[in-house]
């Protein structure tokens, strides 16, 4: 049925294709779905590394996993600059957590305390194989998303989906000025060239402030399936 596995009701899933239909290409919509102003943000996915990682990772969500990030994204956070996102990956299974995330941490804030420090790098604690990426954010946010992943999964890969997701974000929020300020804003991303990692980037938008500039933000596929992101 229809919007069951969206997460929407039908009617928002029926507004949200009448929109997608209306024509290609970057563009706005305002709706009333479901008694609801919704400026409706639609994304064409142009960016090449957007959905096509060569294979899809397999990522873990287990306690230990979720535990570590939480606590890494809370310890250094405040030490990301403006503007810009740290994201990093951890290959499982995790050893030594706790010791592991305190070295982590060390690490994370000595390197981006270091003038001129590089983009991105890799090093192996406590037998934990750690990559860590600066990449460029939203403006007015510091953010930091991680990963765990099985070891078969390609680091590199899983960082560059979650880059390019994060600046297709970063496009549909600067775009943005609603002229009916009463409404509620969503972004759609139109992805028509390949099927996109999902998991990944619904993980990604749980780890990050999506709600600051979208009340949901969906993904439509190429096959006029809808998946909620978040919201």
């Amino acid at each position: 049925m229809p919007g069951e596995l969206s997460g929407l009701t039908q009617a928002q899933e029926a507004a949200v294709q009448t929109a997608l239909a209306r024509g290609e290409g970057a563009r706005s919509a305002h709706l009333v779905i479901d008694d609801d102003r919704v400026a409706l943000e639609i994304v064409a996915a142009d960016e090449p590394r957007l959905g096509l990682a060569p294979a899809r990772p397999r990522l873990r969500f287990d306690r230990v996993a979720l535990r570590l990030l939480s606590e890494i994204r809370t310890a250094v956070r405040g030490d990301v600059p403006e503007g810009q996102a740290l994201l990093l990956t951890v290959t499982a299974p995790i050893r030594l957590a706790s010791k592991t995330a305190a070295a982590l941490e060390e690490r994370v804030r000595s390197w981006l305390g270091t003038g001129g420090s590089p983009a991105e790098v890799s090093v192996t604690l406590f037998g934990n194989a750690v990559r860590v990426r600066l990449v460029r954010g939203r403006r007015g946010s510091s953010e930091v998303a991680g990963f765990v992943h099985n070891p078969e999964s390609d680091a590199v890969a899983i960082l560059d989906a979650a880059q390019a997701f994060l600046e297709t974000l970063a496009k549909a929020a600067g775009r943005g000025q609603r002229a009916d300020v009463s409404s509620v804003a969503w972004l759609v991303i139109a992805a028509p060239q390949a099927l996109p990692i999902v998991e990944l980037y619904r993980s990604l938008c749980s780890q990050i402030s999506v709600s600051d500039d979208f009340g949901k933000v969906l993904l439509a596929l190429g096959d006029r399936r809808l998946e909620l992101l978040a919201g």
